[in-house]
């Protein structure tokens, strides 16, 4: 299964989102790899910082550039899981590896810069369809407000206009603004890894998602 953590709006969290998927396939399942696509590194830099770290399922981490269709259907016949970190804006990362991936994750916030890219998207989702008819685009909900008078509205705004694109679809799961994340990337862990259960209950869910299709 090759899965692509993918977004034309940056700052949305897509590595974090990408490393903490890889720690949770690393626990589940033993042929996992996270493949750093983006220029910045921070993927290859979390990998490094876990290599240090003793007692932590290992998750290999690979370095790809440009066009990834062929390194990718090498690394998942290799792999029972391949989770790409790709740069956005119509990279050629992001559309070679869109070309051949099971699911995208697109992580948004719920802001107007971030939701507005979603038209970009869909036009890309629409014009790979005839090369890739399986691919599935999952809308991720993340950096969402943990202030419990106005979650609920959010959340209903997020649903509400992602729900006009028919190629796009709608993640049950979401994720929040957690200091945790921040710190995880830091010490090279996930936050399954670390004593936030509300940030380890999010990448779960979203683990239980994708596992049961």
């Amino acid at each position: 299964m090759i899965i692509v953590i993918g977004s034309n709006k940056g700052g949305v969290g897509k590595t974090t989102l990408a490393t903490n998927l890889a720690v949770a396939f690393a626990i589940r399942m033993n042929k996992a790899v996270l493949v750093d696509a983006d220029p910045q590194g921070s993927a290859l830099y979390w990998g490094s910082v876990r290599q240090q770290k003793q007692h932590t399922p290992f998750v290999n981490v690979a370095q790809r550039r440009g066009n990834l269709v062929d390194a990718l259907k090498v690394l998942s016949r290799q792999n029972q899981v391949v989770i790409v970190d790709v740069p956005g804006r119509n990279s050629p990362e992001l559309i070679s590896a869109m070309s051949v991936a099971d699911i995208v994750i697109s992580p948004h916030a719920c802001s107007q810069l971030d939701l507005e890219t979603l038209q970009e998207l869909e036009d890309q989702v629409h014009a790979l369809r005839p090369l890739n008819p399986k691919i599935r685009v999952l809308i991720y909900q993340s950096m969402g407000t943990t202030n419990p008078k106005i979650r609920q509205r959010e959340r209903s705004d997020f649903c509400s206009y992602v729900s006009v694109f028919e190629n796009l679809l709608l993640a049950n799961s979401s994720g929040f603004q957690r200091l945790a994340y921040r710190e995880c990337i830091s010490e090279g862990i996930g936050v399954l890894e670390s004593n936030n259960p509300l940030a380890a209950d999010e990448i779960q869910q979203l683990l239980t998602e994708l596992l049961n299709g």
